[in-house]
């Protein structure tokens, strides 16, 4: 039985094996059982007001104990036990990795909860209830669980010269049980090979690959795979990378990444066709050349990305493991059906996942985390061993996102909605109600995952809703100061988002001077970086970024001056957005029901296009099928053109069901809809073929998002299908125009086709339309819908329907 509390009260004493090893694996951020017993000491501190002293374990026989033992036996490398008996608790493992896994399983079953950096972040029980816990084991859902930063968190001269921000992002994954099984799950390693033989390369360009019939030297350039001298030379020196000290307290299980390096540029030469089923099969070939040589426990990494993402027609050897990059550069099949692939071709395979990386996202806070929590649980399902985390160190735009994703990968959960209102209640309290509404525009929705313009932005009328809400919030009574300096943290983000509006989307419909956009493109700089400490962005990225895409340059060159306080700041910024978007609040958004939505259109044309210029795409049209049934596609395919498989494919929501057919030629294809619920048609064209698709919608409820740009590469268009939307339940529905508002291609009509005039501006380039039609559904003609107006303070969709 545990200790009584009592005792445990007058000794509040950690004791922990005196261990330190180093490591050069980037996701272990510790390296001793002592900064893991100051973390624990530290934490629990927080809850119970006193302070803990830690000592080096020496037979003691009271207190918390945290304990490496060579001898445990546990399930797994990264696991730990929690022992109890009178006076002690233990928390055993065999690694370190392991240790730190169960201490902060330990603290997460106490009630603590590391949502962001920093100590404002943290949920802290108001009391330790170690009566409730009971002996067990910790042992995480999925063996690989890690995450990076894509692009650079420096240090900062004058700001953060000892990088205290990447250290507090390096903290949280620690304490949010990032880790892994094994050590040295990485990617690309082609351009450092390269660099390292650069003189061979050159001087042996037979070596190399051909470019255009030339073979030459480029960090990017890839081996000859019918070389037997590049092979051995690429082979030897990744044997020399996996030569390393064996380390007695991390996972024994290490790996050495094998990649071939980013980009194209594979061997395209008659013997290499004649040998080699494409890019992927080139470099399996070569992996397994290597993975049987390697020593002590030692295996390969590799990515299936972009030219190589799909299976090769060779069998794979099990000393690799495979990190699947689905969702974006392949041109393969559906996400979902290139992981189910991978499932079917290695039981050594993981998922690679970018979660709103600030190099396309510029610190944006748009995810679907509904969507992603089912798509991780059919990765659970057909056994892949985790997730690689491609993300951004910015509070709001990847932080989020990224505890959700480590949680579930710790303790799969379902619901995305509880798991929004939880960090909401814990964070906010009484004035969580609120703040569940933003989360949801922001994390739990897909209407900003591709916007009309280069730089997605939310909408004046989006903004407004979030500046209405986050002042509701801050009247709140009852708050205390941490939940109140969350909110302004708050609302200094939703200043960036609105700057971040004012320069890329509302310049083009003011059509505003050069002079003008570079005091914009200061003052939103300027603001980013006086949030530095802030952690909401991750400065060093998004600075670089935005200079880029504006073309101005930073003039910053003391960043002292960003180490003054931000309150007055945040609050005069604060007001000037009041001012200028509260006007465009509306509350009462009509819901949509999908059941009741009739009668849908008989059929949806869409065409390719720019076949030269894109001659590969797979684009997803979304659907609600209110019953079991069918669902047909009408394919027109050019067959003079090369040949090349055009995919039509259907998937519901949960992915269990998929249906994927690959034709060449033209003629109907017929899909049988197992049950009501919401699924997506995708529709891919490879090799650059003409193809015209015609689907005949039968029952089902096509519609798109009303934000989300059908993209390059086809082409919309409706001889008898109509696009409807839901309007406000109010007199007037306000639009912003095509493609940054520049001209209204729109037209805009009552049911029995009656036209509805514009009205008014008032606000720039947002034209508004009375209603007299109470029936809320008004359709839409476009003469160029790859461009559709966004209807603000609506539902996010188009329908088609007759």
């Amino acid at each position: 039985m545990f200790f009584c509390m009592q005792s445990y009260a007058q000794q509040k004493n950690i004791y922990y094996s005196d261990v330190t090893e180093k490591s050069e694996d980037k996701f272990i951020n510790f390296s001793s059982t002592q900064e893991l017993a100051s973390d624990l000491a530290y934490l629990l501190s927080l809850s119970t007001k006193t302070s803990f002293k830690i000592s080096p374990f020496n037979n003691q026989t009271s207190g918390i104990f945290l304990l490496l033992d060579k001898n445990a036996v546990l399930p797994l490398k990264e696991s730990a036990d929690l022992l109890i008996s009178e006076n002690k608790i233990i928390i055993r493992a065999k690694y370190l990795t392991g240790l730190s896994y169960g201490i902060y399983s330990f603290l997460n079953e106490l009630g603590y909860e590391f949502y962001l950096p920093g100590n404002d972040w943290i949920k802290i029980p108001e009391s330790l209830q170690f009566s409730t816990l009971t002996p067990k084991i910790y042992k995480p859902q999925f063996n690989i669980r890690l995450a990076g930063s894509s692009g650079r968190l420096l240090t900062v001269k004058n700001l953060d010269s000892n990088s205290n921000n990447l250290n507090e992002w390096k903290l949280w994954l620690r304490r949010n049980r990032m880790g892994s099984e094994f050590m040295g799950i990485d990617g690309h390693e082609g351009e450092k090979f390269n660099l390292k033989n650069k003189a061979l390369l050159i001087s042996d360009s037979m070596l190399l690959a051909p470019v255009n019939g030339k073979r030459k030297f480029s960090v990017d350039a890839k081996i000859d795979p019918s070389n037997q001298k590049s092979v051995e030379l690429f082979e030897e020196y990744i044997l020399q990378n996996s030569i390393k000290k064996k380390l007695n307290y991390f996972p024994v299980q290490k790996y050495v990444s094998a990649d071939m390096g980013d980009g194209g540029n594979y061997c395209n030469t008659p013997e290499c066709k004649k040998l080699f089923r494409g890019p992927s099969e080139q470099s399996f070939y070569i992996l397994n050349k290597i993975a049987p040589n390697l020593k002590n426990g030692i295996s390969i990494s590799t990515l299936a990305y972009a030219e190589r993402a799909d299976t090769p027609n060779i069998k794979i050897d099990t000393n690799i493991h495979v990190v699947v990059v689905p969702f974006a550069y392949q041109k393969i099949t559906t996400p979902a059906d290139l992981l189910y692939r991978w499932s079917l071709k290695t039981p050594n395979f993981s998922l690679y996942e970018y979660v709103n990386i600030d190099v396309w996202k510029y610190g944006m806070p748009f995810y679907n985390l509904h969507d992603k929590l089912k798509f991780l649980n059919f990765a659970k399902t057909i056994k892949s061993k985790g997730v690689v985390c491609e993300t951004s160190f910015s509070k709001f735009g990847g932080g989020v996102p990224q505890f959700f994703i480590l949680k579930y990968l710790n303790s799969p959960f379902d619901n995305a909605d509880s798991a929004i209102n939880k960090f909401c209640t814990d964070m906010f309290g009484d004035a969580s109600p609120y703040l569940k509404q933003i989360f949801a525009e922001w994390y739990n929705s897909d209407a900003h995952l591709n916007t009309l313009n280069d730089h997605p932005s939310f909408y004046p009328d989006e903004l407004a809703r979030f500046i209405y809400l986050l002042n509701k919030s801050e009247k709140t009574t009852g708050l205390n100061l941490i939940q109140r300096a969350r909110i302004q943290e708050l609302k200094a983000y939703v200043i960036y988002l609105c700057k971040y509006y004012e320069y890329f989307n509302e310049a083009l419909f003011k059509n505003e001077s050069t002079a003008v956009k570079g005091q914009k493109f200061n003052e939103l700089i300027y603001f980013t970086w006086n949030l530095y400490d802030k952690m909401i962005f991750q400065n060093t990225t998004l600075s670089d970024l935005l200079q880029k895409a504006t073309g101005f340059k930073s003039e910053i060159k003391d960043f002292s001056v960003f180490n003054k306080p931000k309150d007055s700041l945040i609050n005069s910024e604060w007001a000037r957005i009041e001012q200028q978007y509260l006007t465009l609040y509306f509350q009462n958004i009509p819901e949509v029901n999908f059941s009741i939505i009739s009668p849908t259109s008989d059929t949806i044309n869409i065409k390719s296009a720019d076949e030269i210029a894109m001659p590969d795409f797979i684009y997803d049209v979304p659907f609600y099928a209110p019953k079991a049934g069918t669902l047909e596609v009408d394919l027109k395919i050019n067959t003079a053109q090369d040949s090349g498989s055009v995919m039509v494919s259907v998937e519901n929501e949960n992915y269990w069901f998929r249906d994927i057919r690959f034709l060449n030629s033209s003629g109907k294809t017929v899909f049988n809809i197992p049950q009501s619920g919401f699924y997506k048609l995708f529709l891919g064209r490879f090799n650059g073929r003409e193809t015209a698709f015609s689907i005949y919608t039968k029952n089902n409820i096509f519609y798109l998002n009303k934000k989300i740009l059908p993209s390059r590469g086809i082409n919309f268009f409706t001889s008898k299908t109509k696009i409807s939307f839901l309007v406000p339940d109010n007199d007037v529905f306000q639009i912003i125009g095509n493609k940054g508002g520049m001209k209204l291609t729109s037209s805009f009509f009552y049911k029995s086709e009656e036209e509805i005039k514009p009205i008014i501006n008032n606000f720039p380039a947002i034209t508004s339309f009375k209603i007299k039609d109470k029936s809320h559904l008004i359709y839409l003609k476009n003469s160029q819908f790859r461009w559709p107006p966004v209807i603000l303070n609506s539902p996010p969709y188009f329908f088609f329907l007759k």
